[in-house]
């Protein structure tokens, strides 16, 4: 008896599970912003679904790679991935500064322009504009230009403007 309820309620899991995944609309993946200071990622399009992990700074970067009515399917800068309600995000567009401990960031979008800024790894940057492989950024109460292969949260060669 309690094997077939088991049994029952996992098939009916399982059954909304495959019918959110059918039904998530697959789109051109775009970049966002975490809205709150505090966000939750569950494991499925819906308040029902177990929190994955908690986003716990405003203004972090996420890629959205779907959507499902309310809900984005998102992924971290790790590659991790899950669901967030959409008012937790924003339009407003971030980046971290990656792959280097220290970069330097420029008054022009040229690397023989005069450094005015070094920032640090995990850095979290307003983006202000982007284009031909360098973003201008605001990030220590400075603007400044970098080559978008330090930044998470652009494409390769985008065109950005806020």
């Amino acid at each position: 008896m309690y094997s077939k309820l088991i049994l029952s309620l996992f098939l009916f899991a399982l059954s909304a599970t495959l019918s959110f995944n059918a039904n998530a609309e697959i789109l051109k993946e775009y970049y966002v912003s975490i809205r709150a200071d505090e966000a939750n990622v569950r494991t499925g399009p819906s308040a029902r679904y177990p929190i994955k992990w908690v986003f716990k700074r405003q203004n972090w970067p996420v890629k959205v790679l779907a959507t499902f009515e309310q809900w984005r399917k998102i992924q971290d800068r790790d590659g991790q991935i899950g669901w967030i309600h959409e008012v937790l995000l924003t339009r407003k567009r971030h980046a971290i500064i990656q792959n280097r401990d220290i970069v330097k960031a420029y008054r022009l979008p040229i690397p023989t322009a005069a450094p005015i800024v070094m920032l640090e790894k995990d850095v979290v940057a307003k983006l202000i504009q982007c284009k031909s492989g360098w973003c201008k950024i605001e990030a220590s109460t400075h603007e400044a230009w970098l080559e978008d292969d330090f930044l998470w949260g652009v494409e390769k060669n985008e065109t950005y403007n806020n």
